[in-house]
């Protein structure tokens, strides 16, 4: 999972960058890559899937109006459950998103 949660990430910061050498994804592609991560973050998977999930969703939060807030619930309500590599990932994210 680490690694398809990785490439996400890269995927989706590529898509916003526009410029020659970026990757364009399809709405349909997007919307599978918000289900995913969203599914990585309330699932019992491993911590670093989590963190570029959490950071994909930023990404994607900038151009969906309903993904930060949905974030921060997320990471709000399972921020003591987790490692400190999620906490690190978290607190970073949370700044940007207020």
């Amino acid at each position: 999972m680490r690694p398809i949660a990785k490439v996400t990430q890269l995927l989706v910061k590529s898509h916003y960058k526009k410029n020659e050498n970026s990757i364009s994804l399809s709405e349909n592609n997007l919307q599978d890559i918000i289900e995913a991560s969203f599914d990585w973050l309330i699932n019992d998977v491993k911590v670093a899937t989590k963190a570029y999930s959490i950071r994909t969703l930023y990404v994607l939060g900038n151009h969906y109006d309903w993904i930060h807030p949905e974030l921060k619930v997320i990471i709000d309500k399972d921020f003591g459950d987790h490692s400190a590599a999620y906490k690190a990932v978290a607190k970073e994210v949370l700044k940007k998103i207020k």
